[in-house]
């Protein structure tokens, strides 16, 4: 157990956490020494990063996991593993936004298309529609129509905006499957 863990023993890693806790960073050497090269190469290797993109990473991690064993929210158990898939996430979560901004290359840009339904599509579409259940189609409404974030609709239902995200991708996918059952009808 204890190579999954940093090389310490429970009580060990219990000790490090009070010790951090009173503001002897030592379990952050023993970190560092002993898994953020590991944590490294296994992003380089199975996520295709950069030895720059893997160390920042790996240190918005280990920043990140020192704030968690101070406030008490990891435990003993596979912290290798917790440390490394905190790095990989850390990192494409990082990833995501920047790219959600960057500016097109000169000369590029964005031509919208806009989707043309025919008669008979439109017909099919509102039978589908119709089919869904009322929850799907409020929930849809509100999303397409109203504009409002899923996690709004998630705090005002008192979900979590991952079931609220999932439960829109489940309408959407029933819409498609009876859009696609009555248009081959």
């Amino acid at each position: 157990m204890e190579n999954k863990n940093f090389g310490l023993t429970e009580e060990a890693f219990k000790t490090l956490v009070v010790e951090l806790q009173n503001g002897n960073e030592e379990i952050f050497q023993h970190i560092f020494l002993s898994h953020f090269e590991n944590s490294m190469s296994y992003l380089k290797r199975n996520c295709s990063l950069s030895h720059e993109q893997s160390y920042d990473a790996c240190m918005d991690t280990l920043i990140e996991f020192r704030k968690r064993l101070i406030q008490n929210k990891v435990s003993y158990g596979n912290l290798n593993y917790l440390f490394t898939k905190m790095a990989s996430q850390r990192f494409f979560k990082n990833a995501k936004k920047d790219n959600r901004y960057q500016s097109l290359p000169d000369g590029l840009e964005i031509v919208a298309e806009e989707m043309v339904l025919d008669n008979q599509e439109i017909v099919v579409l509102n039978k589908a529609w119709n089919k869904l259940g009322e929850s799907c189609q409020t929930l849809l409404k509100r999303y397409y129509y109203d504009n409002v974030k899923l996690i709004r609709m998630a705090e005002e239902d008192n979900k979590k905006p991952e079931s609220m995200r999932k439960q829109k991708q489940r309408c959407l996918n029933t819409l498609r499957i009876n859009f696609q059952s009555l248009l081959n009808v």
